[in-house]
Parts: C-alpha cells; structure tokens; sequence
C-alpha cells in the first residue's frame, strides 16, 4: 500500500527546524576556517563530526596533516617547535568555532522537549563544503505512517468506532441526558466472561426515554 500520513507533530517539527536553522551559521563557519588552512584532507561531513564530538582528535590529525605538508620532519627541533606552534595558533578558529557549535546546540536545545540534532546525522556537507540539512527527513522523524494493511484497518476500525459514538452522542443529547459525579462518562469497561467489553453507562441508559 501507498504510504500515508497518519500523525504529524507540527511543533516538535518547528523545534527541531528552528535549532537545525540556527545550527547552520557556526556549522558553516566550521567550514570556512577549516578551508582556509589549505589542508590535503578537504572539509567533509565526518570532519565536521569530528570537529564537534572529539575537537582534540581533529587537532592532532590536522597538526600531523599539515606537518607532513611542510616536511618538519627535516628541520631541526627549534624550528621544528616553532613551526608546531605556528600550526596550533592557526587551529584556534576552527577549534573555537566547534566549541561554539557545541555551546549553540546545548543553548538551543534547551528550549526543545527532545533534540533530534544530537549525532548531526541530518547535516550534510556539499562538493562546494558548505553545510545543509536535509528538511525532509527531519519532517519524516516527526511523522507517524500507515505502511501496512494492518495499520491501514486499525485507523479504519477507530473512525467507524468515532462515527458510531458521534451517532450515540446524538441521541443522548436529544434526551438531554445530563450526567453527574463519578455516573459521567459516557462509556465504561465491565469484565465479561469472554474478557474485557465497553459498555454504555448503565446510569445513563436509566435515564433515557
């Protein structure tokens, strides 16, 4: 069968859209700054993921990266130092920009019931390294789907189950019925023999006429 929407939070959606939104622009100068070292290893989307979950990892590797460009491996320890610390002065924006990442998710997430941003697996990275994120597949995290004929006759079962109470309601309410106390509700459950039956309310049946 065709899959259908059966649920969609709308406000869980603009929560999460809104902190995707504002996660873009730190993202994005992640990138940026990570461009402009001129690395062998372009800006990708696991460099991006590493750069906001494990920051000192992607320090040494860049650090290891970019001293095998320059050949420090030749020059002698003074310069050799001098030139590492050169290198780790030039990490400091991209570094600080993750942290920045990091400091924008959790002050955004505070004010969402659920984050769906925590592993960024909805962030992609583009051939031109600049950072999206795919709408629609968040839309699809906060739809509920009818994908088999089962569901498909649940909801068709709990829709005839509404017209046929809307239909009871109907009557009642031309017999002006008016329930009181702990007597109110329309429907009950009563333990049968073959197990567990709604029922009407035995006191508004009573009043009927």
């Amino acid at each position: 069968m065709k899959k259908e929407v059966y649920f969609f939070d709308k406000m869980f959606f603009n929560e999460n859209l809104s902190l995707y939104q504002a996660m873009l622009k730190p993202l994005n100068e992640l990138s940026r700054h990570y461009q402009s070292l001129e690395l062998k290893t372009p800006f990708t989307k696991e460099i991006m993921l590493q750069a906001v979950n494990n920051a000192p990892e992607l320090k040494n590797s860049i650090v290891q990266d970019l001293a095998e460009l320059m050949n420090l491996g030749t020059v002698p320890k003074v310069v050799h130092e001098s030139l590492k610390k050169q290198i780790e002065d030039s990490l400091k924006p991209v570094l600080s920009i993750a942290e920045k990442v990091r400091n924008e998710y959790y002050l955004a997430k505070q004010f969402t019931r659920t984050a769906l941003i925590q592993d960024y697996t909805l962030f992609n990275v583009s051939e031109s390294f600049e950072v999206t994120f795919d709408e629609q597949k968040l839309r699809d995290l906060c739809s509920i789907y009818l994908t088999n004929e089962k569901q498909k006759q649940a909801v068709d079962i709990v829709t005839q189950i509404n017209k046929k109470i809307q239909e009871l309601k109907s009557i009642l309410n031309t017999q002006t019925v008016v329930p009181d106390s702990h007597r109110e509700f329309l429907m009950n459950y009563t333990e049968s023999f073959n197990g567990t039956d709604l029922n009407l309310n035995p006191w508004i049946i009573e009043r009927l006429n």
